[in-house]
């Protein structure tokens, strides 16, 4: 064998190694997901709100009525493609 061979197979050897591969349940992969799809959730209903608001004191400025418009579209599609994404999550790891 020639030292590119040994090299290779040491450096199976370490790599294999599960003690240097990070160990991640995946509940606690689950909880992270869950979390930071809550916060930007949260966010998001916020946004809607913010949006809300906007628009009743827009006092019938075109201009404040459709940047409240399309603040509130966009924030009701990031609430959609949340709700999507936490039942997608939760679709797969039911699956492993």
């Amino acid at each position: 064998m020639s030292i590119n061979n040994y090299i290779i197979l040491a450096a199976d050897k370490i790599l294999l190694k599960t003690e240097y591969l990070p160990n991640a349940d995946s509940a606690d992969l689950q909880t992270i997901v869950s979390v930071v799809l809550t916060i930007v959730g949260a966010i998001a209903v916020f946004v809607v709100v913010f949006a809300g608001i906007q628009m009743v004191i827009s006092a019938g400025n075109t201009e404040k009525v459709a940047t409240a418009r399309k603040a509130l579209l966009a924030a009701i599609a990031g609430i959609v493609i949340i709700f999507s994404a936490q039942l997608i999550v939760n679709f797969v790891w039911d699956k492993i």
